[in-house]
């Protein structure tokens, strides 16, 4: 019992190190050697009790390739398929007595594989694949005490491999998000400026004596436009920053251009509230590192506000 929990709180350990699907598929087919087994491969379900070999693990490292390319590219064994059908570990203690028939031949033939445990990898009610641990050179044969500590194995590489299946689809659907977002922003930008194309159109066509009166709503489209765009913007920037690819190009600026452009942007809805917008900067000049564009949303924000 106590070699169970060692086994299992080591396994667990290794098993937590990492959510990317394919790493975590390989660390589950390395965990349990050379402890439990002296290679292993790992076959996952794609929901629909199809099996699929995903990983492999030897060993000795100079057989680690050929049996990752003779795994990978052949189908589960029977054995596995039945695994994987009925939920229950198969034992399979001497496969030198013409108990290997419903195992993969290869890991017999080629590889050695004198003993074999073959578990479950379920969660909750769903089954997520197989494991299969075999010994070889060591010369190992296994019990129903091995068959115990595999299915603790088999439980922690399970949950490893849930948490990575959720990691994955998450990412999948983050990307989805960010094709979808980037789509719409473009086209939303396309009509913003069609807006905005057309608004100084009808002031330039408008008779001399209606510009003056039209340049009042047209300013005020413009504004809601560019309003438009800083909401696109905004919505691309959230979008980023989940995703951690947010881009910052920082460069040398002079603070009054900076607080003068976020000024001028903001004074026409300082005006529609009848309120004026001054700009109070010291004599002396002074340069920050930063990315101008950001900088401008910030300030844009902090005076919105503050209006």
């Amino acid at each position: 019992m106590r070699r169970r929990s060692e086994i299992a709180a080591v396994a667990g350990e290794l098993l937590a190190s990492s959510l990317d699907w394919q790493a975590t598929l390989d660390q589950v087919a390395r965990v349990a050697l050379p402890t439990l087994a002296d290679l292993c491969v790992v076959s996952i379900d794609d929901g629909a009790q199809q099996l699929a070999r995903a990983a492999a693990a030897h060993l000795d490292v100079d057989k680690q390739g050929e049996l990752s390319r003779l795994m990978l590219a052949a189908g589960p064994s029977a054995l596995e398929r039945t695994v994987n059908e009925t939920r229950r570990s198969e034992l399979r203690a001497d496969l030198r007595i013409g108990a290997s028939r419903d195992v993969d031949r290869a890991l017999c033939e080629l590889f050695g594989a004198r003993s074999a445990m073959v578990l479950p990898l379920i969660i909750g009610d769903r089954a997520l694949g197989v494991i299969t641990f075999c010994a070889a050179e060591s010369g190992r044969r296994y019990g129903s005490d091995d068959l115990a500590i595999g299915e603790v194995i088999a439980a922690r590489a399970a949950l490893a491999i849930e948490h990575a299946l959720l990691y994955k689809r998450l990412q999948q659907a983050l990307r989805a998000r960010d094709e979808l977002l980037a789509i719409a922003a473009h086209d939303l930008k396309n009509l913003v400026a069609i807006v905005k194309i057309n608004a100084v159109f009808l002031l330039r066509c408008a008779p001399p004596k209606d510009r003056r009166g039209s340049k009042k709503q047209i300013d005020s489209i413009d504004r809601v436009a560019a309003r438009m765009n800083d909401l696109v913007r905004d919505l691309l920037d959230g979008a980023s920053i989940e995703s951690g690819k947010l881009t910052i190009r920082r460069g040398r600026q002079k603070v009054g251009m900076l607080v003068a452009d976020a000024a001028r942007t903001m004074q026409p809805a300082a005006a529609e509230r009848q309120l004026r917008l001054d700009v109070e900067l010291p004599l002396e000049e002074i340069e920050v590192m930063c990315d101008p564009t950001r900088i401008h949303q910030v300030l844009t924000n902090l005076i919105g506000n503050a209006l």
